[in-house]
């Protein structure tokens, strides 16, 4: 494959501030900011840094071509040292989903900047060893040496030009001798600096063609290595939207009454890249909150369709056809749901104004936190008490979360009106480990139901992996306070555990699954 590089022009500039684009000040200042409020990106462009001298500025014109330009005016002048950053850009053009990367980033830092960060730190990955004889540093310290002796020699050749004008005109004996022996010493000095000067454009050229084979090199062999970073941006965005839907951004359903701010959504965002367990969870909460809604929409559509006035297409999750359950619920299409949510080309139903919304009563939610859920149930299982809060938020419904293992360790009344995504990060956060105890949990969700009016009626999740005693005199109590407050209870149990004879004497309806990945779960979303 042949890319077309430019031609060098010797009169390179000595500041080097761009490589391949010219970057406007506010993209600047906008990716330089996020740097900061993001050090474990700017910790991997350095590192890039150091391994290829221009990286941060190739970091720079990704986030520029991202954010705010889908088609940069290239920079008049490519540098030779420059040439790699320019076919990087040229594979980054080829690739196929380079078109929908630009429209999921344009105007939005965060999407941005994970894109470039992802994207970079692919790139950098994949990008072969310079050659000895490519050395940037190099090229701009003979730039430099070029320039110097360069106006050294013109100097010295204009002061000759006047020595030899004066010559002619001189008739004092002394004056003449002295010009003689200046203009001697300047032909002298002249012939010295020519000399070093076609040396240096001699290493000059070696290096030119040294970072055209270098350029040469990177696009027969990063070409595929490129596209995949590319799709690993555009996914890497996918699944930071995904997951802030988690938390209740951008989710369509008016989950969060109190929104927050724009510093909080970017501590998010930054744990979604500093830390992996938290990332799993708030893309498992997005996913499960994501279904949780198409299940809701899908029972009122069966509940009152005749009230279905129209379809239209957006990413309005309250709203989206039973028909696209099927794509967020399966794993090898959901790449393409996120990008139809992305372009806002989701199939939806609009309503002639009627909803069952608010007759669901509020939800008390116990999740096991034991031992035995750490790994990937722990992930899930908290991915979908989220889901399960943020969609109670959505319907304007009370919820409380109990988490146990040997007994209760965290209550959280969560109030549609007031809650905020700090409430939900506090709950993601908290880990314990111990043993399982189900009738801590259960007696604290049985005083709930009792002695609090905004709870009366609630239904119960329980949620855990595991094999604790309940006994009979407890299940007797349980049981009559079912009947006095008309509340029932779904416990959903994950893994190899078949054994429910325990479950049933608390349990309404037992969901059954190896892991959280089943589509069974989704049964919890009707209640």
């Amino acid at each position: 494959m042949t890319f077309a590089i430019q031609q060098i022009n010797s009169n390179w500039s000595s500041q080097v501030t761009t490589l391949c684009f010219t970057v406007s000040q506010w993209d600047r200042d906008t990716w330089q900011d996020y740097l900061r409020s993001f050090p474990d990106v700017a910790a991997a462009i350095q590192a890039g840094e150091q391994q290829m001298k221009g990286w941060g500025l190739f970091s720079e014109e990704v986030f520029h071509r991202l954010y705010t330009a889908p088609q940069p005016l290239p920079y008049d002048q490519l540098r030779p040292e420059a040439l790699w950053a320019h076919v990087l850009h040229q594979l980054i053009d080829e690739s196929v989903d380079i078109g929908e990367l630009q429209i999921a980033c344009r105007n939005n830092k965060l999407a941005a900047g994970e894109a470039t960060h992802r994207l970079c730190e692919w790139a950098i990955g994949k990008l072969p060893q310079p050659p000895r004889s490519f050395n940037p540093q190099k090229a701009e310290d003979l730039e430099a040496e070029f320039v110097r002796l360069q106006a050294e020699l013109t100097a010295r050749e204009e002061t000759q030009k006047r020595f030899n004008l004066e010559l002619q005109t001189e008739t004092d004996p002394q004056r003449l001798a002295t010009l003689q022996q200046q203009l001697e010493q300047l032909d002298f000095d002249i012939a010295g600096l020519k000399k070093q000067v076609k040396s240096i454009k001699a290493k000059m050229g070696r290096v030119d063609k040294a970072a055209e084979a270098f350029a040469e090199k990177i696009g027969l062999e990063l070409a595929e290595d490129i596209a995949n970073a590319v799709y690993q941006a555009l996914n890497g965005v996918y699944q930071q939207q995904m997951a802030l839907i988690g938390f209740g951004w951008g989710d369509g359903l008016g989950t969060l009454k109190c929104p927050g701010t724009a510093q909080q959504k970017e501590r998010v965002a930054q744990r979604l890249i500093s830390d992996q367990r938290f990332r799993k969870i708030a893309e498992a909460a997005g996913r499960f909150q994501a279904i949780a809604a198409l299940r809701q929409g899908a029972k009122r559509s069966k509940q009152i369709p005749d009230q279905i006035a129209d379809t239209s297409m957006g990413n309005n999750l309250a709203k989206l056809a039973p028909s696209e359950l099927v794509r967020v619920a399966l794993d090898a299409v959901r790449t393409q749901f996120f990008k139809d949510f992305t372009e806002e080309s989701l199939i939806q139903q609009e309503f002639d104004g009627s909803s069952d919304e608010g007759q669901q009563g509020p939800v008390v939610i116990c999740l096991d936190k034991s031992g035995s859920m750490d790994g990937p149930n722990e992930i899930e299982s908290t991915g979908l008490m989220l889901a399960l809060v943020g969609i109670a938020q959505s319907q304007n419904r009370k919820a409380r979360v109990i988490l146990y293992d040997s007994r209760v360790r965290h209550v959280k009344d969560i109030d549609p009106l007031t809650a905020s995504p700090t409430d939900r990060l506090n709950l993601a956060d908290r880990q314990y480990g111990g043993g399982t105890n189900f009738m801590e949990p259960l007696y604290e969700a049985l005083d709930a139901l009792e002695k609090h009016a905004d709870l009366k009626e609630a239904d119960v999740v329980f949620i855990t992996d595991g094999e604790a005693n309940v006994t009979e005199g407890f299940s007797r109590k349980w049981r009559e306070a079912q009947q006095r407050l008309n509340f029932k209870v779904y416990t959903l149990l994950v893994g190899s555990y078949v054994n429910t004879s325990v479950l049933d004497r608390f349990s309404d309806m037992n969901i059954h699954v190896r892991d959280l990945s089943d589509p069974q779960v989704h049964q919890v979303f009707d209640i």
